[in-house]
């Protein structure tokens, strides 16, 4: 397995029957005749950035290209090579997979360079397999390998986000308050920001899959058009999460505003029945004369009562309204 060392910047060649082997990075300065040699360059290595300047015989607006700091998905087609820009999912310890991380390439026939800032797993494994003598004998099995790797590790994530839905769902019948709108709107908002770069992945794939570069064979296409199929259902699965998680955002809303017009139409009740009496005990309150019965003894309980007849008046006329 690669070190923590010898994954920042390095090099292999793939002989024509796929035995692979670590090279030095400057043997990358131009294409295999009949094999394949890749250079993955680290954008924090001084020295390997000042060979792919430099040292690599690529032209200055590619190398302006893979070293740009934010990067879309996309495939753009440049003389017999292309610019390859992929995404995905950051499974690196104590990060958020949908904050997904690039991988810009220059691709042509019998080389492959690519630049990171970020390590993914799937460029991780594929080095790692390369590492044991074994790999991608062409460019066009190179990036499709690599295409299906950065798929692949999506699905237990996109899965992943559907349960925690799923829970939700069931939560939600017996607990529908401020707490699982929060979480709901959390949820929400990483499926939007992973469906932000899986789709215009797919449109790279697209376009990738139907160009006619020379390094893309019959094959490679056949093998990015099940890629693309994999990207298509993630996408229909994100879009169908957001659409669920809205509406389920939508019966939070709707439970937590029937509760509140439960808790505002009781206070309206007893309103309706202590104003009346608040009235009353106000107006005998006052300190002036004329008072009835402020000189008899009985007089406050004769009060009190009146006050409990006329509120079980009030409840029995709500009642008898269907207000209550």
């Amino acid at each position: 397995m690669m070190t923590e060392q010898s994954s920042k910047s390095f090099a292999f060649a793939v002989e024509a029957g796929g035995q692979a082997g670590p090279v030095d990075i400057s043997s990358v300065s131009a294409p295999s005749a009949d094999g394949l040699v890749w250079a993955h360059i680290y954008l924090q290595d001084e020295a390997a950035l000042e060979w792919l300047a430099t040292g690599s015989g690529l032209d200055p607006i590619i190398v302006e290209a893979l070293s740009a700091p934010e990067t879309r998905p996309r495939f753009t087609r440049m003389g017999d090579g292309a610019i390859v820009n992929l995404r995905g999912v950051n499974l690196n310890p104590d990060a958020k997979p949908e904050d997904m991380i690039s991988i810009r390439m220059w691709v042509e026939k019998g080389r492959v360079v690519s630049v990171y800032l970020r390590p993914l797993q799937a460029v991780r494994s594929l080095a790692d397999r390369m590492s044991r003598g074994h790999g991608p004998k062409d460019a066009a099995r190179f990036v499709t390998e690599l295409a299906d790797g950065l798929v692949d590790r999506t699905q237990p994530i996109v899965a992943g986000l559907n349960d925690l839905l799923n829970s939700y769902e069931e939560q939600i019948i017996d607990n529908a308050g401020r707490e699982m709108r929060t979480r709901l709107a959390k949820l929400r908002q990483r499926v939007l920001r992973l469906k932000r770069f899986i789709a215009p992945q797919r449109e790279a794939l697209v376009t990738m899959s139907r160009d006619d570069a020379p390094w893309l064979d019959k094959r490679a296409r056949a093998k990015f058009q099940d890629i693309l199929d994999d990207a298509t259902r993630h996408m229909e699965e994100l879009d169908n999460m957001r659409d669920r998680a809205g509406v389920l955002q939508d019966e939070v809303e709707s439970r937590l505003a029937d509760a509140l017009n439960k808790n505002l139409y009781v206070l309206a009740i007893v309103s309706v029945i202590f104003l009346p009496l608040g009235f009353v005990t106000g107006l005998l309150g006052i300190n002036v004369g004329g008072i009835p019965g402020a000189e008899y003894t009985g007089s406050f309980a004769i009060v009190v009562g009146l006050l409990l007849l006329g509120a079980v008046a009030e409840y029995a006329f709500l009642k008898w309204k269907g207000w209550l």
